[in-house]
């Protein structure tokens, strides 16, 4: 059976895991532009919101008495598997969308950073 200190000390190193991975994220969207920044933006959100929930989660776990930490598992495991998830499509969202091509106009990529105009 499982003890409450390997699990606690397996959900801090995944957590700061997921720290890393999304300040990771955060770098990466400063190269990003458009609709693209603003998803990942939207996503990186909804990543901070999973971090706080699992420091909500580990803290609680930490004060749990007795056996009353197996009656969270499984909670705590399935919001583990929400992260993973969300993790995964920002990143995929970064390696499938390129940003808009600096050749491309404003008003072809409806990026306001990209070039007014074609020069000829």
């Amino acid at each position: 059976m499982e003890r409450k200190e390997k699990f606690e000390a397996d959900l801090r190193a995944q957590l700061d895991e997921w720290t890393a991975i999304v300040g990771r994220l955060r770098a990466k969207v400063e190269d990003e532009h458009g609709d693209t920044r603003i998803k990942l933006m939207t996503e990186i959100e909804d990543l901070t919101g999973y971090q706080r929930r699992a420091e909500t989660y580990l803290q609680e776990l930490h004060e749990a008495n007795g056996d009353a930490w197996k009656d969270m598992k499984s909670e705590i495991e399935t919001a583990q598997g929400q992260m993973r998830q969300a993790l995964d499509r920002a990143w995929k969202r970064i390696e499938i969308e390129p940003a808009p091509s600096a050749d491309l106009t404003r008003e072809e990529t409806g990026d306001p950073k990209a070039l007014p105009h074609k020069s000829s």
